[in-house]
């Protein structure tokens, strides 16, 4: 499994899963987003890090 090849596929699957997640009104649906969105920042971030 290559990282780089996973983060962009995660995003693109987690903004229409979060969309549809918003529009079913979940209470748990913010905290996901939120996390989420930290993970995706947090690979990136390593990503960076490994590549450089």
């Amino acid at each position: 499994m290559i990282a780089t090849d996973s983060t962009p596929k995660a995003r693109s699957r987690r903004v229409p899963t979060l969309t549809a997640s918003s529009s079913r009104g979940r209470s748990i649906d913010p905290v996901e987003s939120i996390r989420s969105g930290i993970a995706i920042l947090a690979r990136r971030l390593a990503i960076g890090v490994g590549a450089g």
